[in-house]
């Protein structure tokens, strides 16, 4: 079940690849997509679960304050879909970034310093669009309540 689900949520990543640089690709469990000429794999640790989960609670702890009851819950949901949909895009720029360098011998150190690049950008651009809506969200509220 494990290997059926790497296997649905890296099909988008391949299928880009696969209409932007035209390559083919096989799977093979246990690895995830490879390559036909074997220069490189798309694998499950492409998927990015990590900065996911990291760009959600980015998303969420330092905003939770701005909201109350039910409206807490529902911050949280779209909190985490805006994170799997933010990070399913940033991931499709890491892998698609990082495809023409794959025959370099530096490949790993490029594809590292473009995912950290993209990482980093994203989570202060999220964190200020964020802050910028939850702050003119608090200052509507407050002029609400002065009238």
């Amino acid at each position: 079940m494990w290997e059926d689900m790497i296997r649905f949520l890296l099909t988008p990543y391949a299928g880009l690849a696969e209409l932007f640089f035209n390559h083919r690709f096989e799977y093979v469990n246990g690895l995830g997509y490879i390559e036909q000429t074997g220069s490189y794999m798309i694998g499950a640790d492409c998927l990015g679960l990590r900065f996911m989960a990291a760009f959600f609670m980015l998303c969420t702890i330092p905003f939770l304050r701005y909201f109350t009851g039910w409206q807490k819950l529902k911050w949280g949901l779209f909190s985490l879909a805006g994170s799997l949909v933010v990070g399913f895009f940033v991931n499709v720029l890491r892998i698609l970034g990082s495809i023409p360098f794959t025959g370099s011998e530096k490949f790993n150190m490029i594809h590292a310093s473009i995912g950290i690049t993209l990482y980093f950008l994203t989570f202060i651009l999220g964190y200020y669009l964020l802050k910028r809506y939850c702050q003119g969200k608090e200052k509507s509220n407050e002029n609400e309540e002065n009238i």
